[in-house]
């Protein structure tokens, strides 16, 4: 099983204990093998982690670098999130810009991060 898909839907079983024990240590291993192929949903995931602190230590440092791979690799979601966490962090033009940029970016249906899988979901059709 080397896909980062699968991985991530793996990962979030885990986190939001469907069918298994909710296990935020165990998720986070699971998103990390995914994100370690590029996997964007599981780098997103890693970041809100990171973020909230969900099985870790709070780390903003760690959360932002992983929503700029995230960026990096198309994610539109993630673009705008770490507008709100630029935001919060005191940097509010250049937050405000990504979340500007981030939300057109999904309204016009350019998103990359919707999967096959329903790793994301939202009121937009998947597959667009």
């Amino acid at each position: 099983m080397d896909s980062p898909y699968a991985y991530t839907a793996l990962g979030r079983l885990y986190f939001f204990g469907v069918g298994v024990d909710q296990d935020y240590i165990k998720s986070k291993q699971l998103y990390l093998k995914a994100a370690n192929m590029d996997g964007l949903v599981a780098t997103l995931m890693l970041a809100r982690i990171y973020r909230y602190g969900h099985g870790v230590q709070p780390n903003l440092t760690k959360a932002k670098e992983l929503y700029q791979k995230s960026i990096r690799l198309g994610g539109y979601v993630a673009l705008k999130e770490s507008g709100w966490l630029d935001i919060s962090c005191g940097e509010v033009v250049k937050g405000i810009a990504k979340v500007i940029k981030g939300t057109w970016n999904i309204f016009l249906r350019v998103r990359k991060d919707i999967s096959n899988y329903g790793v994301i979901v939202s009121e937009c059709v998947k597959n667009q």
